[in-house]
């Protein structure tokens, strides 16, 4: 992913770098390996608000990453496609392995 600088037009512009995720993939992820993210709007267990300003937002859905790939060790498999991981604060890889199976991968650079 490269790196994208902007004109100084601004002071607060004449620092700024961000990256490019123009790269990434732009669709759904694979439905089997996500799973819902559960918010509690600030409320206990008995449904009272308990934490004020708290609520609404879009529904948010995690990428079940293996971070530990036991199961992958010396099995051959291609990168498929790289997404945007909201819960690793990084890409992942999408690779699908020789037993039909798809598994998530951390990915820290762009490289397979």
């Amino acid at each position: 992913m490269a790196l994208k600088t902007f004109k100084p037009v601004t002071p607060s512009l004449r620092q700024l770098v961000l990256v490019d995720r123009r790269e990434l993939y732009k669709g759904k992820p694979v439905k089997a390996l996500t799973e819902g993210k559960s918010s509690s709007g600030g409320r206990n267990n008995l449904g009272r608000i308990t934490v004020r300003f708290r609520g609404g937002g879009h529904k948010r859905v995690l990428r079940n990453v293996d971070f530990k790939r036991r199961e992958q060790l010396g099995v051959a498999a291609t990168v498929e496609r790289i997404e945007w991981s909201a819960r690793a604060s990084t890409s992942s890889r999408a690779m699908p392995l020789r037993s039909a199976r798809c598994r998530w991968a951390r990915s820290s650079t762009m490289s397979s």
